[in-house]
């Protein structure tokens, strides 16, 4: 089938998925980072000739339909097509929560597009017009241009103004949790063992309106992971008493199971130092009843003094280089510092400024 029985274009409207700013889903904002994307729909629908009765087919009419720019009716010069990948959220500028309706679909032909941006097509982070064409061949073999952009001679006019943003570094927080979670621990030696306590610290994005979509650890970063949750740091001394060791540690649970919302019940092993890499172990805390919630990550610090009095002090807190994303794709890198100090009764703790993080909800 071609066009042969098509009379002309009925209907023809290029739109963005809306948000409270742009309830007609004319505009979109993207940050330049490579990774957001933004979503552009063309409806089309098409007449036919008195005696038609075949519509072209999907390929037909994609094949014919160009997205161009809608200054000059040329190429695209700063955005770039794709598949749609994992950051496709909707940015709202002013942080609305208001959701606008999306555009009823009453077209014959419908047609999506991704597009993002980065810094190598669009350095200067200019903004664009999105419009499109559509050029057919009719019967008698004339060429048929139905151009939306500014300055071309077809009466419907109609583009989607793309605000390009600069990739934004979001600023994370750290709090500590204002309960304990409950924990048994269970002694893999006949030392015996006391003291022992667990806190939770949580890490988000301080702005709320961002979230933490997903993250890495860098392989620079030194981890623990034998056996039970990701360990990040530890800190082993002679506490104050005859014989005991004290060893306190930071583990990080999202490391192994992701993030989400979830229940916790997992297993924290104490190490043996000096040798760390034998997994040897004086016991473990089992860790239960804290919920993570959907967009943090979540650490949890230990201390505990078991009955092998050692003399070395013997210290591995490393700084963990976090890279996280939020929902826009936006990068950032983010050193959480193990600390240790008399705030913290004898603990090790994460922190993003050197001070012990306040208490959260």
């Amino acid at each position: 089938m071609s066009w042969n029985d098509v009379s002309g274009v009925s209907k023809f409207q290029i739109w963005t998925e809306p948000c409270a700013s742009s309830t007609d889903g004319s505009e979109a904002w993207l940050f330049v980072n490579g990774r957001h994307q933004i979503k552009v729909t063309v409806g089309i629908s098409l007449g036919l000739n008195y005696d038609g009765t075949e519509l072209p087919s999907v390929d037909e009419v994609k094949n014919a339909l160009t997205l161009v720019s809608n200054k000059d009716g040329g190429s695209i010069k700063y955005l770039v097509a794709g598949n749609a990948g994992s950051y496709c959220e909707v940015y709202e500028p002013n942080h609305s929560a208001l959701q606008a309706n999306l555009k009823a679909n009453n077209f014959q032909y419908t047609f999506e597009y991704y597009f993002s941006s980065n810094t190598a097509k669009n350095p200067n982070i200019a903004s664009e017009e999105i419009s499109a064409k559509l050029t057919y061949t009719d019967k008698y073999g004339n060429v048929i241009s139905n151009d939306m952009s500014a300055n071309s001679d077809y009466y419907q006019k109609g583009y989607i103004k793309v605000h390009c943003l600069s990739q934004r570094t979001n600023k994370h927080k750290i709090v500590k949790n204002t309960s304990q979670p409950y924990y048994n621990v269970f002694d893999n030696s006949s030392w015996g063992h006391e003291d022992p306590f667990v806190d939770v610290y949580r890490m988000t994005i301080e702005d709320s309106y961002f979230n933490i979509q997903d993250f890495s650890l860098t392989p620079q970063s030194w981890r623990k992971t034998q056996k039970g949750i990701t360990c990040l740091a530890l800190d082993m001394y002679q506490s104050d008493g005859p014989k005991w060791q004290n060893t306190t540690q930071c583990f990080c649970p999202t490391l192994d199971y992701g993030l989400g919302e979830k229940w916790y019940s997992v297993d924290a092993y104490v190490y043996q130092w000096p040798d760390p890499k034998d997994g040897s172990y004086y016991g473990n805390f089992r860790i239960e009843g804290y919920t993570q919630k959907a967009h943090e990550i979540v650490f949890f610090c230990t201390t505990i003094d078991f009955d092998d009095r050692d003399s070395n002090h013997r210290v591995q807190r490393p700084t963990a280089h976090f890279i996280t994303h939020d929902q826009f794709g936006n990068e950032t890198t983010v050193d959480v510092a193990i600390n240790y100090g008399e705030p913290c009764w004898h603990m090790v703790w994460p922190t993003l400024d050197g001070n012990v993080p306040p208490f959260g909800q």
